[in-house]
């Protein structure tokens, strides 16, 4: 099993990208800020519909995250079941 810095050393970034799903805006921009002050790379959406259609072109570009944080409550449903079945490439944390 590859640690995360391994991984991150053969994707040829220092520290990684962190994808944040999260609906509040304000709580989304402080992640950001947080993960940004330490020098990952941050993509950031306002929900899980955005993301998995962003998810493709992430898949084709082979460009992994080191890990995706996400919400558990929008306003669509649960992350947990619009997630569930899905096979991601990446750990999942969910908030």
């Amino acid at each position: 099993m590859k640690t995360i810095r391994q991984v991150n050393h053969e994707r040829n970034c220092e520290n990684g990208q962190v994808i944040v799903v999260e609906d509040d805006p304000a709580i989304r921009s402080g992640l950001e800020q947080l993960f940004e002050s330490e020098s990952y790379s941050v993509t950031a959406f306002a929900s899980v519909t955005a993301f998995l259609v962003d998810q493709t072109l992430i898949a084709a570009a082979q460009q992994f995250p080191t890990v995706l944080i996400c919400d558990v409550m929008f306003p669509e449903g649960s992350s947990l079941d619009t997630l569930s079945g899905r096979h991601l490439d990446f750990p999942v944390v969910f908030m």
